[in-house]
């Protein structure tokens, strides 16, 4: 995962790091996730990339479903991957890079209990950061 995305998530307690990979089983992934939820507050990060984006979804959109108090932060970026080539007609192809997008989704379970760390505070920051905000608890 990329630091510079996840500085603003520094002083977050307990933070769990989670890779999405279009290959990965949405069911293992689940199961990893909502046994770390069982822990209150829970605070895990995701990121995919390209194929993984829509598993990313299905999962967290599962994960709030079971977790109906908490807050989503999402931050949608992108790494340029340079382009291969496959015959000699690709040379001007060659020049523009691809870009991958890549998105990172942070979710804070049960927001009743928020002693641990100041989530408005957090809040104000991951929205200065160009994340945005959706919250099934508000």
């Amino acid at each position: 995962m990329d630091g510079a995305i996840l500085k603003h998530l520094q002083r977050v307690p307990n933070l769990e790091q989670v890779v999405v990979r279009k290959n990965d089983g949405i069911k293992e992934k689940l199961d990893v996730l909502l046994s770390k939820c069982e822990q209150k507050p829970a605070d895990i990060v995701l990121m995919a990339e390209s194929e993984g984006i829509q598993k990313l979804l299905t999962i967290v959109e599962i994960m709030k479903r079971k977790h109906p108090t908490h807050l989503q932060f999402n931050k949608l970026t992108y790494r340029e991957k340079p382009r291969e080539a496959s015959g000699p007609q690709d040379e001007l192809r060659l020049q523009k890079p691809i870009k991958v997008p890549i998105l990172y989704i942070y979710l804070h379970m049960d927001t009743n209990d928020s002693k641990t760390m100041d989530v408005d505070e957090l809040r104000s920051q991951l929205v200065d950061a160009d994340w945005s905000c959706q919250s099934g608890s508000d």
